[in-house]
């Protein structure tokens, strides 16, 4: 099983993009966050904008050993 680095070590205020080999859409990831937060999300649906994609990958190596 594999650590989390940043848990373990501090590094001030930094960005981590986690992930796993399962992607997730986003109406899921925003349901999660509902429910969480037990709120509902405003959502505005608009066209594809300048730089969107169509699937993105994670690059842990900042936060495991």
């Amino acid at each position: 099983m594999k650590q989390v680095r940043s848990l373990d070590r501090p590094n001030g205020y930094q960005i981590y993009n986690l992930g796993n080999g399962d992607p997730v859409p986003l109406k899921t990831f925003i349901g999660i966050v509902e429910k969480s937060l037990n709120k509902p999300a405003n959502i505005a649906i608009l066209p594809p904008q300048p730089g969107d994609v169509d699937r993105t990958c994670a690059n842990i190596n900042k936060v495991i050993y």
